[in-house]
This record gives C-alpha cells, structure tokens and sequence, in this order.
C-alpha cells in the first residue's frame, strides 16, 4: 500500500512540474501574433493591389509608346516624302523626340515592381514625361504659321 501511494505521489509531482514548467501564452503574446499575422495579410495584400495597378499601368504606357512610335514614323515618312526642304531644327526635333521615346520605353522595362523602390514617384515622374512626349508630338505636327 506505502509503495501505490509512494508511485501516486511521484507521478503527481511529475505532471505537476511538467504543466507549471510548460509556458503559457500570456493575453499580451496572443495579441502580438495576432497584430503580426494581420500586417502580414495587409502587406500581401498591399502587394497583389501594388502589381494589379502595375500591370495596368504598364500596358497603357506601352500602348501610348507605341503610338507615339507610329506618329513619329509618320512624321519621319511626311519629311522623306515632302518636296519642301525641311528645316534641320524640325528634324533634330524628331530625333529628339524619338530618343525620348525610347528612354521612356527602357524605364519602364527597366522598372522592378518591388517594394525598394518608390512606386508613386515612379508612376508620377513617367506620366509627367509622357505628357510632355505627347505634348511635344502634338506640338511638332501644328502648322503654326498663318
């Protein structure tokens, strides 16, 4: 009988220091895992929303490139094509053109849809610059003289 009650009380000390020796997750760790899972899924999500509106963003740029191409392949096909001698500031202006053109298409190539780099800015600095492009395109093709 003294060894039943002797082996009881050794198997109860064992299970009792076992359960105070494992830790408990106290209110404040529950609420930290739970914060760090809910950035998680907000970042990723941030990140699917970032590359959707990057991919849209990138194939409207790459059709306002390639309409600007094709209007400065007309504006190259008008001057081979006149009688009129052209003026060389008018084709400078087209080669500049051109240029710039190109240097928007290898920016956007360029361009790393990660989260280094500033996508805002990036968006905004290549709209401007189209605008300009096209501006300038426009501009080029108005007969100003009256």
């Amino acid at each position: 009988m003294k060894r039943a009650i002797y082996t009881l009380a050794f198997a109860l000390l064992i299970t009792g220091t076992t359960l105070v020796s494992c830790k408990q997750t106290t209110e404040e760790e529950t609420i930290q895992a739970n914060t760090d899972e809910s950035e998680g899924t907000s970042v990723m999500v941030k990140s699917t929303t970032q590359n959707k509106e990057w991919e849209a963003f990138k194939i409207s740029t790459d059709s306002t490139i390639n309409r600007n191409e094709k209007r400065i392949a007309e504006l190259k096909v008008r001057m081979k094509d006149s009688k009129k001698t052209i003026d060389s500031s008018y084709q400078n202006k087209v080669i500049q053109l051109e240029e710039k053109n190109q240097e928007m298409k290898m920016k956007l190539d360029n361009y790393k849809n990660d989260a280094s780099e500033n996508w805002d800015s990036f968006k905004t600095e290549l709209n401007y610059d189209m605008n300009e492009l096209g501006s300038a395109l426009k501009d080029l093709t108005v007969d100003n003289k009256k």
